[in-house]
């Protein structure tokens, strides 16, 4: 395996902002334009083993990433192996590994962007907590719900992305306009939010529905995010309502005129 063959299995979808690099023998760093809530990019590493398949890891970045800021407890530890697992991989060593076939790279590396991207929200996150995220999306998806009827399709995920890893909060398609919306109660949900975006605006679906779909947050509180997540969160997303509780009725008519 060599770095144009790396290349030809990440199938194109960054282009030209796609660049790999040997590092050692047999060892490859690719580089995709995803980065972390401190600016810097994500850390993919690339291995062919014997078998032919591939083992991508980030070789303990973010666990030294995190541990600039925090003490990598056991707590810690555990919280990112659950994160890692839910995107298909282990730590192994402090390193978020996973081994997939040639065939499934770009899907891996995208897994990977997802939970480095992810991991000090979701630490932070089973630490602290303000209002219950699940309470908060829940009252939202309901003002999307009667603002939007049967043109709204709460959940959505695209056809590619067969376990729903990178689902956004609702699609609402109202004539020719397509909008989605993602709910972003904690910095974990904008982190996440960034990520899944990222990937739907990757997939051969998303073009068929639209040509320039509007992408529409709607934080708790956006000032009370982490502030590069907060700049991140508000480069890909429209923020119509930035602290919900001060105008939670200008939400619905707000999102009505985007989506007209």
């Amino acid at each position: 395996m060599n770095v144009e063959q790396i290349k030809a299995l990440l199938d194109g979808t960054f282009g030209s902002a796609t660049t790999v690099r040997a590092r050692r023998p047999k060892l490859y760093q690719v580089e995709i334009p995803a980065f972390m809530p401190d600016g810097d990019v994500a850390s993919i590493f690339v291995q062919e083993r014997d078998d032919g398949s591939i083992e991508v890891s980030d070789l303990g970045q973010t666990c030294m990433r995190l541990s600039y800021t925090r003490t990598m407890t056991e707590g810690a530890l555990s919280t990112l192996s659950r994160l890692a697992k839910k995107h298909g991989f282990a730590v192994e060593d402090d390193a978020i590994v996973a081994i997939v076939p040639k065939e499934e790279l770009l899907a891996g590396a995208m897994g990977l962007v997802q939970v480095e991207s992810e991991a000090e929200a979701a630490i932070s996150a089973a630490t602290t907590r303000g209002m219950k995220a699940e309470a908060f999306r829940s009252i939202v998806r309901e003002v999307l719900r009667e603002a939007f009827k049967d043109t709204c399709l709460i959940g959505y995920h695209a056809p590619e992305d067969k376990d729903g890893l990178y689902s956004i909060d609702a699609r609402i398609q109202v004539a020719s306009s397509l909008m989605f919306v993602a709910i972003a109660p904690s910095d974990l949900d904008a982190e996440r939010a960034v990520s899944s975006k990222l990937y739907l605006k990757s997939t051969p679906t998303i073009a068929t529905l639209a040509k320039r779909p509007r992408w529409v947050a709607v934080p708790r509180d956006a000032n009370a995010l982490e502030g590069r997540t907060r700049l991140r969160l508000m480069q890909e997303y429209l923020v119509p309502v930035p602290k919900y509780e001060d105008e939670p009725g200008a939400l619905a008519p707000k999102l009505q005129e985007l989506a007209a």
